[in-house]
C-alpha cells in the first residue's frame, strides 16, 4: 500500500481529510494508506486535482453530483478513485 500525506500529495490528501470529515470520520489524520491498484494513478490523481482552487475541490469532493457533474467529467481518474475512497475502498 502506498500512504498519502500533506508532503506527497497536498491536494489528494486535502480531499481525502474533506471527505473523511464529511462522511463522519473526522479530519485530522497524517496520512491516508492508498490500495496498490492506485499506486500508478496518484501522480495522475494529484496533477488533475491541482487544477482545482480551494472552493472547486470542496465541490468535486463532497458536493453535489448536479454541482460537480462538470468537474467530474473532466477528472475522471480522480473521480473514481475519490469514489472509491467514499466507499473505504469497498471496490477495490
Amino acid at each position: 500500500m502506498t500512504i498519502v500525506t500533506q508532503a506527497s500529495h497536498p491536494r489528494l490528501f486535502k480531499a481525502f481529510e474533506t471527505i473523511s470529515h464529511d462522511r463522519g470520520s473526522g479530519a485530522g489524520h497524517s496520512n491516508y494508506y492508498v490500495p496498490p491498484r492506485w499506486e500508478g494513478h496518484l501522480a495522475q490523481v494529484e496533477q488533475q486535482l491541482a487544477t482545482l482552487n480551494d472552493d472547486e475541490l470542496e465541490t468535486f469532493s463532497i458536493g453535489e453530483r448536479d454541482e460537480a457533474k462538470l468537474l467530474t467529467m473532466k477528472l475522471s481518474k480522480a473521480n473514481t478513485l475519490l469514489e472509491s475512497f467514499f466507499n473505504d475502498w469497498y471496490d477495490d
